[in-house]
């Protein structure tokens, strides 16, 4: 008797169990997903001749995201309406932002020289209610390593963008402005990059 007992409660829990999982797929299929369009905002200026003095740069950049979830679209109380994804863009963004701010300094892209490494630790964006204003912000992070042709490291800075933008309602909270904040971010994470004389002294000598 009571071996059957335990076997109908094993049963029941395992029938739980299956039903749990059940409805967490069913509502993770549910949930709504929008898409940003995640692009560097190059300054305008002329480019710069090549100079032949300084060496290569090639480079690379890693997604170490858990997730592509950039951000999430807000209801009118203030709740998550899915999920804002950024397509997997944003290492191409990357790698083009730091192609065009180098070459405009007159470095080469491409093998034989130093490797400048980025590795994407998070990207995020939020929309927030504070009591006055409500705004949307973003940050993102990024570990930015330039390695001689020997494999000794020259340079490896761990560097922080953000942006914020007043919003007027919470009508705003779409994709609109999650890409807005979103590329402000990568852009100041790009400035101070390229702001940082040690980081460009360490691409001039090979």
């Amino acid at each position: 008797m009571a071996n059957r007992v335990a076997a109908g409660r094993h049963a029941i829990s395992a029938l739980k169990g299956g039903l749990l999982i059940a409805a967490a797929l069913f509502l993770s299929q549910c949930i709504p997903s929008r898409r940003v369009n995640v692009a560097y905002q190059a300054p305008l200026r002329a480019a710069k001749e090549v100079d032949p003095k300084l060496p290569p740069v090639e480079i690379s950049v890693l997604d170490k995201r858990p997730t592509p979830v950039v951000g999430h679209p807000i209801g009118a109380f203030g709740e998550k309406e899915g999920v804002i994804i950024s397509e997997s863009r944003a290492p191409a963004a990357l790698k083009t932002a730091f192609e065009i701010e180098l070459r405009s300094e007159g470095f080469r892209i491409g093998p034989g020289g130093n490797n400048l490494m980025v590795a994407l630790s998070f990207f995020q964006s939020q929309y927030l209610h504070p009591l006055f204003r409500t705004q949307a912000v973003a940050s993102i992070g990024l570990e930015v390593t330039v390695r001689r042709p020997d494999q000794t490291i020259a340079y490896n800075e761990f560097i922080v963008g953000q942006s914020e933008q007043d919003a007027e309602t919470h009508f705003e909270s779409g994709e609109e402005w999650a890409s807005d904040v979103l590329n402000a971010a990568m852009n100041d994470a790009v400035d101070k990059t390229m702001a940082d004389p040690a980081f460009l002294e360490a691409l001039k000598t090979k």
